[in-house]
């Protein structure tokens, strides 16, 4: 049975979801697609469609919402975004030679995140820093509760801005950070959580709803041991630990302040280096709750069996089109 999409778009406050169906309707609505991020790269929206004067080009900053889904199946609210420099475009006569582009980047990467700042932290666990950071914002500070109490002895913040100094801070400590939906999220990586905490189930998709898809074997030479150094104030020297063995060897540049920090840096590098490197990208039946770092298992086609099994989501886009209602997807083997 043929399923109908659903979505919701706003901009500026004006909602253009039924104009939209009627462009996809007369075959004039070119993409509305939203691009979900792993990690500390933002997320973004981007509207292209046949332009007839019934949108009014916005202005930069113009806030823009968005929702997906199919009817009968509910909407997914995919955040804020503030709109770009918008570009138009034709060829001269005729309505179907003009178009209109409107793009946006998360709302929660704008403002006072990207201004630089020096601070210093002391003797705090990463719940509180990232708190202090979030009430600063103007956000909430949404931290997993296995890395809330993790103490940090020292860490400072140098001319630096606050997403810069938060994705240092979860490198530092092998978890993913991410402002979204007015929150600044910690948690762990590889370990799909909702904004409140709870874990999603894996996702799985039937051979028929693989609409295309391209595969990468894994490379060769990741390092096999990554070194970090910290400075035992004791013994007033530098010591050192080693995850993993043998060689290459990856040397973290950084000195940290204590053991347990340049334990938990090159256990966290050495995880992320000795990943199987196995990419895939995949277009699927347009799904609603598949977005960045969750899991999906693959059913794969008989012409196709390296693309079964589990994956891990690295970015995930919504996209409408005169094709229909999608989910591409960048892939990266589950390690």
């Amino acid at each position: 049975m043929a399923r109908t999409p659903n979505f919701r778009v706003v901009v500026g406050g004006q909602d253009i979801s039924s104009y939209l169906v009627d462009l996809l309707e007369r075959g004039k609505l070119m993409t509305v697609e939203v691009t979900d991020n792993s990690g500390k790269e933002a997320d973004s929206i981007q509207i292209d469609v046949v332009r007839d004067g019934t949108i009014p080009i916005p202005a930069k900053g113009t806030l823009i919402e968005c929702e997906f889904g199919w009817l009968g199946t509910g909407l997914r609210d995919y955040g804020m975004f503030y709109s770009d420099q918008p570009q138009t475009s034709g060829s001269g006569s005729g309505d179907e030679g003009h178009k209109l582009s409107i793009s946006g980047t998360s709302a929660d990467m704008s403002g006072t995140l990207k201004q630089q700042r020096t601070q210093s932290y002391d003797k705090k666990t990463v719940g509180e820093i990232v708190k202090e950071v979030a009430g600063r914002n103007k956000l909430i500070a949404a931290v997993s509760d296995t890395i809330a109490n993790i103490k940090i002895p020292h860490i400072d913040q140098t001319q630096e801005s606050d997403a810069n100094f938060l994705t240092r801070l979860a490198d530092d400590l092998g978890v993913s950070f991410k402002p979204k939906m007015g929150r600044l999220l910690f948690t762990e990586r590889g370990v799909p959580k909702s904004i409140g905490g709870i874990p999603f189930p894996d996702i799985e998709f039937p051979a028929d709803e693989i609409l295309d898809y391209t595969w990468a074997g894994p490379e060769r030479g990741n390092f096999q041991s990554v070194k970090a150094t910290w400075h035992d104030q004791a013994k007033a020297t530098r010591q050192s630990y080693i995850a993993g063995s043998g060689e290459p060897q990856r040397v973290l540049p950084r000195t940290y302040a204590s053991e347990a920090e340049a334990t938990r840096a090159a256990d966290a590098a050495l995880k992320d280096g000795t990943a199987s490197g196995e990419t895939a990208s995949v277009t699927l039946v347009g799904n609603q709750n598949v977005f960045a770092e969750s899991k999906i298992s693959l059913i794969a086609p008989r012409q196709a069996p390296e693309l079964g099994g589990s994956w891990s989501v690295q970015v995930a886009r919504q996209r409408l089109s005169g094709d229909g209602y999608a989910t591409p997807v960048d892939l990266e083997r589950e390690r």
